[in-house]
């Protein structure tokens, strides 16, 4: 099962938690203020110094009590207070749960959709091995393509192809012409 951190410990770089926190105006007007360096309320010149940005990138990166009171910008510590509301809320603990176990279930639904495309694959590759083996040994006794076709019930063209491939690969292992026939198929794709 996948990693999961619990909501208490998740940063602004998890899209859960920036997605929640972008979904209180309060927070969202608090850093858009800082990213612009100005009121987004007022029209006068910037107020914030870059040193803002840089201390909201990384409370960013590391959204912790630790980290929000070391800053200098009152709004960054009123960033982590509502933050910290957020991530103590059962309702959004639940949402959170919720998200994640529909990101485990997709995964999960995901790998078995996986799992069977590969197996209808590997199916099909090992009847079309199956009946290459058939043309190979058909022809070693000195059958034709019309003769084998006929004999296997399969259809004339697709023996033909395989027929006058194996044509200059008798010489080959059968295990060297499959290889090769595989990789000539594959480059055609």
């Amino acid at each position: 099962m996948a990693f999961h951190k619990a909501l208490k410990d998740l940063n602004l770089l998890d899209r859960f938690l920036f997605a929640e926190a972008m979904e209180d105006p309060v927070i969202m007007q608090t850093i858009l203020e800082i990213i612009l360096g100005k009121d987004i309320l007022l029209k006068y010149p910037p107020q914030a110094e870059k040193e803002e940005l840089i201390e909201l990138l990384r409370y960013i990166e590391h959204t912790t009590e630790e980290v929000s009171s070391s800053c200098r910008s009152g709004k960054i510590r009123e960033l982590q207070c509502r933050i910290a509301m957020i991530k103590s809320s059962e309702e959004i603990g639940v949402k959170y749960m919720q998200e994640w176990e529909e990101k485990v279930i997709e995964q999960r639904r995901a790998r078995e959709e996986g799992m069977e495309e590969g197996q209808a694959i590997g199916r099909a590759e090992g009847q079309e091995y199956q009946l290459f083996r058939m043309i190979r040994r058909k022809m070693l006794k000195g059958c034709e393509a019309e003769g084998i076709a006929d004999i296997l019930e399969e259809d004339l063209n697709h023996v033909g192809n395989i027929y006058d491939f194996l044509k200059t690969k008798m010489e080959q292992t059968e295990e060297e012409s499959w290889a090769e026939w595989t990789r000539a198929k594959n480059q055609k794709k």
